[in-house]
């Protein structure tokens, strides 16, 4: 698009434009301790652009943003690799009507981007990580992530980069344990410290309700959906993971995450009968959800309020929340490793799930 608009030039003032239109205008400096979540890193293989004085003299100002450019010298193997990709995107997976409108041409660039990725047994996902949960006004809220800079390869520490972590333990991807439900409280090894190891690795179970929430977003598997999948999947065994595959993940933004409206907030989960089922007939470790918690955005008005954690916690059973990916799994098959942090007496942690399928 910036090429069009600039009748086939890409120079450095088009390239500048391009990347400040990319990243909404930013001011002229960020405030003060500003950090990204990530880097932005722009990659350039374009030598006069990359070599103009416009774009030297404007690197150090979008460095502050954590915005940096980063040249591909030629031959090099990213390039090669980069070109290798984007020759197979462009002149077999893109349509000619893709080119109609800019819109258009980022929405057939990110699909077939994501085909390849997926043909490579990879994954591309520019989503950010999933937002914590709202409380009530009355209640203590948890943190999201903040990360402080303790040292960069400077005077702070000369040949060292890290930081220093602050967040609730149970910020975006992580696991619920027993101990942070108040009917799990007494249980032994209850917390993630105490544990034993072999709890977290086991069989993911995934039920895909996705057309079910597309039609209602306040859905709920109830004890009929879970035995309508064991009839074609066979029984649940013990010590396995049940994921429910929603398409949750896939709301992008906070506000389309939490999905809060007057009335509060509406998400799917599980029925307060199918939780107790969940915790009394099915020996599983817990449950997984993509949502922002284990429970449905309704349920502190059911009975009881907030079953999931209710039920599965008071069974001594755990809880993984903001999965992704669930679309990549088969139904049966996959193995789910599940990990927590090792804090003392925590009552979750973030986590990195992984999935290992056959």
């Amino acid at each position: 698009e910036t090429r069009r608009r600039e009748q086939g030039r890409y120079d450095a003032a088009a390239h500048l434009r391009f990347v400040c239109e990319a990243l909404a205008a930013l001011p002229a400096a960020p405030p003060p301790g500003y950090r990204r979540a990530r880097p932005c890193v722009i990659a350039l293989d374009n030598y006069s652009v990359h070599h103009a004085q416009a774009v030297q003299d404007a690197a150090p100002a979008l460095a502050d943003w954590d915005v940096h450019f980063y040249f591909l010298p030629p031959y090099s193997p990213e390039l090669n690799a980069i070109e290798s990709l984007w020759r197979q995107v462009k002149y077999q997976d893109l349509p000619e009507r893709s080119h109609t409108s800019a819109e258009a041409l980022q929405a057939a660039v990110e699909q077939a981007l994501r085909a390849r990725a997926q043909a490579l047994g990879a994954r591309l996902d520019a989503r950010p990580a999933p937002p914590v949960i709202d409380l009530p006004p009355i209640f203590a809220p948890s943190p999201g992530l903040t990360l402080t800079e303790i040292s960069h390869y400077d005077n702070r520490g000369p040949a060292w980069y890290w930081n220093a972590l602050n967040m609730g333990e149970h910020t975006g991807t992580h696991f619920d344990a027993p101990i942070h439900w108040i009917t799990g409280k007494d249980l032994p090894n209850n917390a993630t410290d105490s544990i034993l190891p072999g709890k977290f690795i086991g069989p993911a179970c995934v039920i895909d309700v996705t057309a079910e929430v597309k039609q209602d977003p306040d859905y709920l598997l109830t004890i009929e959906r879970i035995e309508q999948w064991e009839a074609e999947h066979g029984h649940i065994p013990d010590g396995a993971w049940l994921l429910i595959h929603t398409g949750w993940s896939q709301r992008g933004g906070r506000e389309a995450f939490l999905n809060v409206h007057e009335d509060g907030p509406h998400s799917p989960g599980f029925h307060p009968s199918c939780s107790a089922f969940l915790a009394k007939e099915r020996v599983i470790l817990g449950v997984g959800v993509e949502t922002v918690g284990t429970d449905a955005g309704k349920a502190g008005g059911f009975d009881p309020p907030f079953p999931s954690h209710t039920y599965m916690h008071g069974a001594g059973r755990f809880g993984i929340t903001s999965l992704m990916n669930l679309d990549l799994l088969p139904p049966t098959g996959a193995i789910v490793i599940a990990a927590p942090l090792k804090i003392v007496k925590g009552s979750g942690s973030p986590l990195r799930v992984i999935a290992i399928t056959r």
